[in-house]
């Protein structure tokens, strides 16, 4: 089963949310914009705002298939991430 989380400063949710419904929210609006990247070497996307990471999605897979999405928000924690866009 998928689930999603968010960092502290990312507003789309609070907690740990399992379940399709999950992913669906996290998704849903300002995600669309998101664009594939690579998050510390790892499957990823972020939306960006004039060049600045605003949000950072991390994926967990397991045998080809997303199985978590981790929402990162906050300033510090994405200044610390490697970015960079997938080849």
């Amino acid at each position: 089963m998928a689930s999603a989380r968010a960092s502290a400063g990312a507003p789309a949710l609070s907690e740990e949310m399992p379940g399709v419904d999950a992913v669906t929210r996290v998704f849903a609006g300002g995600a669309k914009a998101a664009r594939l990247a690579l998050v510390d070497g790892l499957a990823g996307a972020v939306v960006s705002v004039g060049g600045r990471p605003m949000a950072v999605f991390s994926f967990t897979v397991r045998d080809n298939r997303i199985v978590g999405i981790d929402l990162l928000a906050d300033p510090e924690t994405l200044a610390e991430l490697e970015l960079e866009s997938p080849r």
